[in-house]
């Protein structure tokens, strides 16, 4: 297996280890010329100390190696796991990082990468913050539309009456709106948006009023056990704020680099020291309104130049491996 780069990865690349910790290392791997060739390239080849039957301990090495062209495709999808990689230094630990020219070629062109529209980076912080932070207004706004919809139905009283009846009188805001998409075969279709859940226009009264007020049933228990600091994936929360300012640096500063300005409050988080309701959530929620007002104004392009990486991969192929048995040259680790 032909190596680009091999890095240590999670925690210990974030600068976020506990002596609990295991290690893991991710890599990229060139393809061979005949795997190439006849499309039996695998996407991950993974070597692991453990079992899949217990939780890694301390001395465990969990090792991923991903091909090139998978690792591209992450890539110019936004995926966080290709943007982290993408900006590991090797600057703490050198025994640790190894690359070839390939993988040089790859950082010194990471911006490429950077758009509008880096959806998996803000999706997983914005469903983070939804899990457990649930602002007084998102609460407030679906108690309207749920009153509204049960007076509704009642003055009907029809249970074939539909959402679509009462849609101009339903609370829009923040957390709500009406909202429209062109269907191939239908058309346009018109839905009611609150809190990040769409129903449409033809849904009758009661599914309406059923799920909504399951919605808001949930997300006052999630809210009432986040205000005792319960429930709550600690971990998960302090890798969507991770995520969160890494975003917010592409935007306003171009990059990032590890470890990042807020590694200590990042620590104190994963490690459950601060109390969610007071200090975690709001800086989960504010994070995710700042990124989003800053969207339109920042001068990516909306989506990544998918024939400049085409063009790149191409080049790297004939250069590294069909002409590989020609003239030697090898833009791998060996």
């Amino acid at each position: 297996m032909k190596k680009i780069v091999r890095m240590v990865f999670g925690s210990h690349m974030y600068g976020l280890s506990t002596p609990t910790s295991d290690m893991d290392y991710k890599g990229i791997y060139l393809p061979e010329r005949n795997d190439l060739l006849l499309g039996r390239v695998k996407d991950t080849v993974k070597f692991s100390t453990g079992d899949d039957k217990s939780k890694n301990t301390v001395d465990d090495i969990d090792d991923e190696w991903m091909s090139l062209p998978f690792f591209l495709k992450l890539a110019m999808k936004g995926e966080t796991v290709a943007l982290d990689m993408l900006h590991a230094t090797d600057d703490d630990n050198v025994e640790r990082f190894e690359y070839g020219h390939i993988w040089d070629s790859f950082v010194a062109h990471r911006e490429k990468f950077y758009t509008k529209n880096l959806k998996a980076y803000m999706g997983y912080v914005k469903k983070q913050a939804a899990k457990y932070g649930v602002k007084g207004s998102r609460l407030a706004v679906m108690e309207t539309a749920l009153n509204l919809a049960k007076n509704d139905f009642e003055a009907f009283n029809d249970p074939n009456v539909t959402l679509g009846n009462l849609m101009n009188q339903m609370p829009i805001g923040e957390h709500s709106a009406i909202v429209t998409s062109e269907h191939p075969t239908i058309g346009t279709q018109t839905f009611y948006e609150i809190c990040g859940r769409k129903f449409q226009d033809t849904s009758k009264l009661p599914y309406f009023i059923e799920n909504l007020q399951k919605i808001y049933d949930s997300y006052g228990e999630r809210a009432q056990a986040a205000k005792n600091n319960e429930g709550i994936d600690w971990k998960a929360t302090s890798h969507a704020l991770r995520a969160g300012y890494q975003l917010r640096d592409i935007y306003t500063k171009g990059t990032f680099s590890y470890p990042l300005d807020q590694t200590d409050f990042l620590r104190d988080v994963k490690a459950g020291n601060l109390d969610f309701t007071s200090n975690v959530g709001p800086a989960l929620e504010d994070l995710v309104q700042e990124i989003e007002a800053m969207v339109d104004g920042v001068t990516f392009p909306d989506n990544v130049d998918s024939e400049y990486w085409d063009s790149w991969l191409l080049a790297t192929y004939d250069n590294d491996v069909l002409r590989r048995n020609v003239d030697g040259s090898d833009g791998s680790l060996g």
